[in-house]
């Protein structure tokens, strides 16, 4: 996906209760995926996922951009894993 363009792969996080935003996506057909973090992962998300990334599940739903509006949203359901030590 990433070898398709500008706008074709993107990487954001969110923090509980908030939203991931993207810009500059193309319009067209994606895969949204999510992986979920314990909530006691504060501050090291890249050295959690680092050390345990292979271990959490990708939750990933097709969707669509339109072309308009500028702003659009989606949902993706996950559940929050337990801390792995």
């Amino acid at each position: 996906m990433a070898g398709a363009g500008a706008g074709t792969s993107k990487v954001a996080i969110a923090r509980p209760a908030s939203a991931a935003e993207l810009e500059l996506v193309a319009p067209g057909a994606y895969t949204a995926c999510v992986v979920a973090l314990p909530v006691e992962v504060t501050g090291q998300a890249q050295q959690y996922l680092d050390a345990h990334g292979a271990k959490l599940a990708a939750v990933c739903q097709p969707v669509t951009v339109a072309p308009s509006p500028a702003s659009q949203s989606i949902s993706i359901p996950v559940v929050v894993p337990d801390m792995i030590k």
